[in-house]
């Protein structure tokens, strides 16, 4: 799901199509949200055409902009591997980012993995999101790394330079965030996949790790896997149905 041509230009340059290996499908939901961003899909790929040397995947049209849920859902009805991972259009994938994340879901306690998230600032990296902890004063999930850090409110992000150690670790989290989510196809299909109730904003993916958590799976966040997240792609915080979203 993506608004501008642009977003979706970064992430099709930034795809390694060998992929370590891994073999991987590629499947894009077309929201509506521009209208004929399919064809900044098909438009980018054929820029792409000589790296080209078998079918890569399929784009799924939607006629409206059915949400970010729902379309998660359809995109996961037409996939045809064990594994999905959900991965907003505003992100440039880096090499060897997947098989980290099907690593980790290949152990049984785990249910759901996020990967390390970046945004380059100035020529910095600085943390976008190592995982998401909850925050009583602001009664949401927050971003660690970006906005909290064990608790503690930061002033500002921390850079790969100046982070703590223990983000560059595999741990446990309570959630992580959709920009890039990985699951079992089998765990989808057993909880119904993400809540289609939600309105237009956010907290789907805040559902989804809640949910798994409580069928007594763990939420893990993998740093080892690394994508860069511009960010601000729904602009979901200053939604009018995030309120709406939250209290539900």
């Amino acid at each position: 799901m993506f608004r501008s041509s642009s977003e979706i230009k970064e992430l099709i340059a930034s795809w390694d199509l060998i992929n370590d290996g891994t073999k991987v499908e590629i499947i894009f939901v077309d929201d509506c949200c521009p209208q004929n961003s399919k064809d900044a899909v098909l438009s980018k790929w054929l820029e792409r055409k000589e790296d080209i040397t078998k079918p890569i995947g399929r784009i799924i049209y939607s006629p409206e902009n059915q949400g970010f849920g729902t379309s998660c859902n359809i995109g996961a009805m037409n996939a045809t591997g064990d594994y999905l991972i959900f991965l907003n259009a505003d992100t440039q994938v880096t090499p060897g980012w997947i098989r980290p994340l099907i690593r980790q879901l290949k152990k049984d306690e785990v249910g759901i993995v996020g990967n390390m998230q970046l945004k380059s600032v100035n020529g910095k990296d600085i943390i976008d999101s190592a995982g998401s902890e909850w925050n009583w004063n602001s009664s949401s999930f927050m971003h660690i790394g970006r906005d909290i850090y064990n608790g503690v409110r930061l002033q500002n992000p921390f850079s790969l330079t100046n982070c703590p150690k223990e983000i560059f670790e595999t741990q446990e989290r309570e959630m992580v965030t959709g920009a890039c989510l990985a699951i079992r196809k089998s765990l989808f299909q057993e909880i119904g996949g993400f809540n289609p109730n939600y309105r237009i904003a956010y907290w789907e993916d805040s559902e989804i790790c809640m949910t798994v958590r409580e069928m007594g799976y763990k939420v893990i966040y993998q740093p080892n896997s690394r994508i860069y997240h511009s960010g601000q792609h729904s602009k979901s915080g200053g939604h009018k149905f995030n309120e709406h979203n939250r209290n539900y």
